[in-house]
């Protein structure tokens, strides 16, 4: 189960706030897709939230042992319409190589889905315990953040002189270049 708290960006949850509570079974919310929603409409997106898993370990996931928390996308190929999504693991996720406990991410993603690009923070969790996330895109790097602190950035366009880690297709072994779009998919929370 997750738990988001709607809040300004400069306060945290305090004791008997209220939330949203997703019990990972069908709860979410979706909110229908609009532009500003998007990444491609301006080149930047910053996404934060609270969140506060009460397990570490989902019963339901997608591929290698992760679910989806909020994203907007929803096909892919020749009509695809992907464009960002923020995941946490499992903690005993060990189907990745490297293993991947209660990592969380945030990917842009071409139109089409395939490979994204995207930043991530590996740490022990608590269960019920807050922590803040912050997943930006500046139009050629992600960056995220946890609790206020700077953890990685990636690069989606190719720039040379940057801190930020390039990401490389693993059949071609050439650099991963994501070009963002506005689509039509609704922006879901808690999926």
């Amino acid at each position: 189960m997750l738990s988001f708290r709607l809040v300004s960006a400069h306060s945290g949850p305090k004791p008997g706030d209220i939330c949203l509570v997703f019990g990972g079974d069908g709860d979410y919310i979706e909110v229908p897709s609009h532009p500003d929603l998007s990444p491609g409409k301006i080149g930047a997106l910053t996404i934060s939230a609270w969140l506060r898993p009460d397990t570490l370990n989902f019963s339901k996931y997608e591929g290698s042992g992760y679910v989806y928390w909020l994203g907007k996308g929803q096909n892919t190929g020749d009509s695809g319409d992907q464009e960002y999504a923020l995941r946490i693991y499992n903690r005993d996720n060990t189907r990745e190589k490297p293993p991947r406990p209660n990592r969380i991410s945030g990917y842009l993603f071409n139109p089409s889905g395939g490979l994204g690009v995207g930043s991530y923070f590996q740490d022990e969790l608590e269960p019920g315990v807050w922590i803040h996330v912050v997943f930006c895109a500046d139009g050629r790097v992600t960056a995220i953040y946890r609790d206020g602190g700077f953890r990685r950035c990636d690069q989606y366009q190719p720039i040379t002189d940057s801190p930020c880690a390039p990401h490389f297709d693993p059949g071609a072994h050439v650099p991963l270049i994501v070009q963002p779009k506005s689509g039509s998919a609704p922006l879901r929370i808690g999926t």
